[in-house]
């Protein structure tokens, strides 16, 4: 009767301390995609502005941002999709692409491209700059269809300076 007690005590264990660690995993993911305050500045600044995500060459989502008015969600596939089109957009013969802009009845996605920091500003031959691939960091914009797209543009160079930062702090916090 006890070893009976005893297992189903223990079993009672194992689930709480699972639901708990459930519950924290949770908590740590929605802390790591918290709006951080550059992307409520961004929010408040640009009018149309519903989301901004972040992601590496493979597609994995670096950091997000919503906005009170954003009512969609995005799954892991979203950034994958865009960036494949980015880089299949880059084998044509105009060079590299600097946006792409996809409009949507409701939506208009502005997706644009950093090199991250630690590629450095050294000449690269094409072959290792292929191999750098994985050194991007590819940031979309999703806006309402009458957003200024142009602002965000303007604004690029600063965004792109930032999510250097970023990136940077995501490597530290892998090392």
């Amino acid at each position: 009767m006890s070893s009976l007690l005893s297992s189903s005590l223990k079993q009672q264990n194992m689930q709480q301390l699972s639901q708990s660690l459930k519950q924290q995993q949770q908590f740590m993911e929605e802390q790591r995609f918290k709006n951080n305050p550059f992307f409520e500045k961004l929010f408040k600044r640009i009018d149309g502005l519903v989301s901004i995500l972040v992601a590496d060459s493979d597609g994995n989502i670096i950091s997000r941002g919503y906005s009170e008015e954003c009512q969609i969600e995005f799954d892991t596939t979203f950034p994958a999709t865009h960036i494949l089109a980015a880089e299949q957009a880059n084998k044509l013969p105009f060079g590299k692409n600097k946006y792409i802009i996809s409009c949507y009845n409701d939506y208009s996605i502005l997706q644009m491209y950093t090199e991250s920091a630690n590629t450095g500003d050294e000449k690269k031959s094409e072959e290792e700059d292929d191999d750098e691939m994985g050194e991007f960091l590819y940031i979309s914009f999703i806006c309402t269809s009458d957003a200024s797209l142009q602002l965000i543009i303007d604004l690029s160079d600063s965004i792109m300076e930032s999510m250097k930062t970023l990136y940077l702090s995501q490597e530290n916090e892998q090392q």
